[in-house]
């Protein structure tokens, strides 16, 4: 199997520095999958352009432009999973319900992960283990782009999540995933809400 496309964010090193942390994008459609493996690629007709912006030190902004070069609709799902890069690094993550993120705490910082597509957030998401991770036993159904029921795991594990994607025939849509580095969940939560605010001024299409 080919590897996926993965950008690595690395944190500022401290007395107890973080590992780093890895983001992987993905499709869905019809029960296949594929993982982005460049910032520009195709697939199945669609084509796909992936630009990463640091807004802040401690925000990274992944922009995912996707073209339906068919002339009929399509459905599909965006996946972005998130572990850490050195296997054997333990933590916890949950996804927060309230506020519709996941939540990963590793040693004394918080990283918040959340994405949208078309105005609308996170419509699934799971926590497994880092080997359910790497192998893909994350599905309840891949047949049908269903998650496994997982809110909270703690260890080497990871986390996935959804959005829903209508592509448009012969049109585009642009999708924004995203991940912030904090010492507390209520300062990453705050900062996904200002983000969300500020920032969405994000475009639908472009």
């Amino acid at each position: 199997m080919m590897k996926p496309f993965t950008e690595t964010i690395e944190f500022k090193k401290e007395v107890n520095s973080l590992e780093q942390f890895l983001c992987s994008t993905g499709l869905w459609k019809n029960g296949e999958i594929h993982w982005l493996k460049d910032t520009s690629d195709h697939w199945d007709h669609i084509g796909i352009k992936t630009t990463v912006e640091d807004i802040e030190s401690n925000i990274r902004l992944y922009s995912i432009q996707l073209t339906n070069h068919q002339s009929h609709d399509i459905n599909l799902k965006l996946l972005s999973k998130h572990q850490m890069k050195t296997a054997g690094h333990e933590h916890m993550t949950f996804v927060s319900p309230a506020e519709n993120v996941i939540l990963h705490f590793i040693e004394h910082k918080v990283i918040l992960v959340n994405g949208c597509c078309q105005g609308e957030g996170m419509k699934q998401s799971t926590t497994q283990s880092s080997i359910n991770i790497d192998d893909e036993i994350y599905w309840s159904s891949s047949e049908k782009g269903i998650l496994k029921y997982q809110p909270m795991a703690k260890g080497k594990v990871g986390s996935v999540f959804s959005l829903n994607v209508n592509l448009q025939g012969n049109s585009g849509v642009r999708l924004y995933t995203w991940m912030i580095e904090g010492e507390t969940k209520n300062e990453v939560i705050q900062l996904d809400s200002s983000l969300l605010k500020n920032r969405l001024a994000f475009p639908v299409e472009r």
